[in-house]
């Protein structure tokens, strides 16, 4: 369980239940990111002889720790930097500079660390710091690479490749070797021999010679149930140590259901049954909602609920991750697949779905604008700039392509135009953290306004754009009153109440209703995340 007065804080963008902790090399010390009394993200370490943990100083902001091979400093990530310190504390180092959201590190003996980034292959830098270069290159099936793991030679490494939901060789002079099966997680090698990862729910087991690289037999069951995301995270929660420890947890923390909130948080009706709901979106006349849902499987599917009717009605059916909807004014669904790229259908299900933009990036649909029809989204194409924002015509043509809106060195995500297509509001990484920012459009003079001053994700608008609502890590939800006639004027923020959704999501933790008085909320019902287990022979216990 969680350290007393602290909650357990999901890795950066991730949900809650994707946070496992991370066994150190030797199976003695788990870390952890959990948020202190002050609601401060920190690593915290617990020694497994101990019932004490302690925080890491320092370590503020972190996510997705992984521990050096002498299991005596660990890095970690932060919105902008990878960064390392010692576990009896000193100075923190920044390793490297990042430009996108990250995908998991791994460090090896001979001082490499290998990371990812959205959109990136796998990157190597000095734990000195210095100059950063790619190790792998983007390939047919996977333009991006993620979840990089070492193998104990320090040379090979598994990563994990999300367009082809497979897990691959890898080496540091080489590059790619080879595919070695499917999975919907990433992978982490067991000594003396074992691969381990997640396939629809449950941890296997897959014999590996390290010496010929091959496979041996068939996956063996480890654990029947170990929480883990879907595209685009595809994060399972488990890790192991070299002296044969593994931690994982088990499933859990993703179960919601929406409601509409009134401005004071007082919750008006649940509508529709629970399950497991990401990214909703609603439709023009507020009658219906479209939404992904997981329910368990390896992909998600975009599914409607009718809102009068209370009506469930799944609207794709690919095998691939399908993802992020967004319900256009002209009555037309436009979203994402993670295998082929940007999608629109009509949103009766009518008609067959025509691809946009065929492309394996990360890539999220935020908003449909008309006269002319255009998709604004953020993405990440493997630009030095990471995640920026686009626009994309929507006109028929095969040959559309984004042009950018905004792009900076920062990370900047989640774009929302104003009603009258003049500003747009976005999240950027400017100011270390995410805040909210406005910028006119186009950005002829240079101007903007940062919105935001302790953090802030998710802008949206109520139709008439004289208000503007964002959303914080720790779910405290604002509304910010705007006047913007020749030029842009707002507000101080004023807190409306605690959002009870997992906020640390990409996308559309709420939806405003059109007149900004209720909003449509994925309230989480699963606030009790799983504990951590901890299994010092797993071995013994798989049944080959």
């Amino acid at each position: 369980m969680a350290p007393d007065k602290t909650q357990w804080s999901a890795p950066l963008g991730a949900p809650d239940g994707s946070n496992s902790g991370t066994i150190s090399p030797d199976g003695r010390t788990l870390a952890f990111v959990a948020l202190d009394a002050n609601g401060k993200s920190l690593v915290w370490l617990r020694p497994l002889d101990s019932f004490t943990a302690r925080p890491l100083q320092g370590t503020e902001g972190a996510a997705f720790p992984f521990w050096a091979p002498d299991a005596r400093a660990i890095a970690f990530f932060t919105q902008t930097r990878l960064r390392k310190v010692s576990i009896d504390g000193g100075p923190v180092q920044t390793v490297a500079e990042l430009s996108s959201t990250v995908r998991g590190g791994s460090w090896n003996a001979r001082g490499d660390i290998i990371f990812a980034t959205a959109g990136s292959t796998i990157l190597r830098v000095s734990d000195n710091g210095g100059p950063t270069s790619l190790v792998t290159k983007p390939d047919g099936d996977n333009p991006a690479h993620q979840w990089p793991s070492f193998l104990p030679d320090g040379e090979h490494f598994l990563y994990y490749g999300a367009a082809s939901r497979s897990v691959y060789l890898a080496s540091l002079s080489a590059g790619t070797i080879k595919r070695l099966f499917g999975s919907d997680s990433n992978a982490i090698f067991a000594p003396p021999g074992d691969i381990l990862f997640v396939r629809e729910g449950a941890l296997f087991a897959q014999r590996f010679d390290v010496t010929k690289a091959e496979l041996h037999g068939e996956p063996s069951a480890v654990v029947e149930q170990v929480s883990w995301t879907i595209a685009p995270w595809n994060l399972a929660a488990f890790s192991v140590s070299a002296t044969g420890t593994l931690t994982y947890r088990r499933g859990g923390g993703g179960r919601s259901q929406f409601a509409w909130f009134d401005r004071k948080g007082t919750m008006l009706r649940t509508l529709g049954p629970p399950g497991e709901y990401f990214s909703p979106t609603l439709s023009p006349d507020e009658s219906k909602v479209a939404f992904t849902r997981r329910d368990d499987q390896p992909a998600g599917d975009i599914w409607t609920l009718d809102l009068s009717r209370q009506a469930l009605s799944r609207f794709t059916f690919d095998p691939a991750s399908e993802i992020y909807p967004v319900w256009a004014p002209d009555g037309t669904l436009v979203y994402e697949s993670t295998k082929d790229g940007i999608f629109m259908k009509n949103a009766d299900g009518t008609g067959a779905a025509t691809l946009v933009l065929g492309t394996t990036s990360s890539l999220i649909p935020m908003q449909v604008l008309l006269n002319p029809k255009r998709l604004l989204f953020f993405a990440d194409f493997g630009t030095p700039t990471g995640f920026d924002v686009y626009l994309l015509p929507l006109d028929g043509s095969r040959n559309a392509k984004p042009t950018p809106v905004i792009q900076t060195p920062a990370t900047d995500v989640e774009p929302a135009f104003s009603p009258d297509g003049r500003w747009i509001a976005y999240a950027s990484t400017e100011t270390g953290g995410y805040d909210v920012f406005v910028q006119p459009y186009p950005a002829t003079t240079g101007e903007r306004w940062q919105i935001s001053t302790g953090g802030g994700r998710q802008p949206q608008w109520n139709a008439k754009g004289d208000e503007l609502y964002f959303v914080t890590n720790d779910r405290k939800f604002y509304a910010v009153a705007v006047h913007a006639g020749a030029s842009f004027e707002f507000s101080t923020p004023t807190f409306l109440f605690d959002l009870p959704s997992n906020t640390i999501s990409v996308r559309n933790s709420y939806v405003p209703s059109r007149d900004g008085q209720r909003f449509l909320v994925n309230m989480q019902l699963d606030t009790a995340v799983p504990p951590i287990y901890v299994d010092t022979d797993w071995a013994s216990n798989v049944k080959r």
